[in-house]
């Protein structure tokens, strides 16, 4: 259970809902949010709001965010909260057999997303663009890197959502949500967000255009990006986390 000063952080953000006047069905504040607001990790908030889940204080829903059940739901979804929220993807699984897997499923859904968009559906996937160029300069250095790898994977998941199928979708955001500790330990130096920045920018132009060709083209380059990243982690061996941390705090007081 995550507490912070004795305080379990599921409880502090069922306590949101009062203090906020939140009713039944409304939408809780976003992960960000709440971590600012409580001081803690973005990940801790993650566990929590799992933990609320498995309560019955709040249905998550993909790529939507979280919201307050109704006391006659809280049973039911107790119940089927371990099998609709199973992962589609169970098993353990070679990292580079999951990164083959998202560039197929990802650039079947991007050119399904070029050729459906509608430029007033745009809005969220933009909004998503402008906040990471907007608010990693203004991060201390230590919260940056998960921060930012948040903000890269919503903005590939609102892109597969833009695709119109909520199958392929929820595969695609499984593979995501396995992939995300690998792509965490990626080594996101200044150099490294302005590439991303950019090929993000790039994708977002093909898709405001419609052009499928263009988007898949910017797609698969800047997937293989992250694709030799990891491949080059695999030139070293394993060390142990709290060198990883050190390691990392060195990078960004450079």
């Amino acid at each position: 259970m995550v507490a912070q000063g004795g305080v379990c952080i599921a409880d502090q953000i069922a306590a949101v809902a009062e203090t906020d006047g939140l009713e039944v069905g409304d939408q809780l504040p976003s992960i960000r949010s709440l971590s600012s607001r409580f001081g803690v990790t973005t990940s801790a908030v993650r566990e929590a709001m799992q933990e609320l889940q498995h309560r019955g204080l709040v249905k998550v829903l993909p790529r939507a965010g979280a919201f307050l059940q109704s006391p006659e739901s809280r049973e039911s979804t107790a119940r089927s909260t371990d099998e609709t929220a199973a992962d589609p993807i169970p098993g353990e699984y070679n990292l580079f057999h999951l990164l083959d897997a998202r560039r197929v499923i990802e650039l079947e859904l991007a050119g399904r997303a070029a050729e459906r968009r509608r430029l007033e559906d745009l809005e969220p996937i933009r909004r998503t663009l402008r906040r990471t160029l907007e608010e990693m300069a203004a991060l201390p250095a230590a919260e940056r890197r998960e921060n930012y790898v948040e903000l890269d994977l919503r903005f590939h998941r609102q892109l597969a959502g833009l695709a119109g199928n909520d199958v392929l979708a929820d595969l695609h955001g499984s593979l995501l949500d396995r992939l995300r500790p690998h792509l965490e330990r990626i080594p996101w130096d200044t150099e490294r967000h302005a590439e991303t920045d950019a090929s993000h920018a790039a994708i977002y132009t093909a898709l405001a255009e419609g052009n499928r060709g263009a988007i898949q083209a910017e797609l698969r380059a800047h997937l293989q990006s992250a694709y030799d990243g990891l491949l080059r982690e695999m030139t070293h061996p394993p060390i142990p986390a709290s060198d990883r941390k050190t390691a990392a705090t060195c990078e960004q007081g450079a």
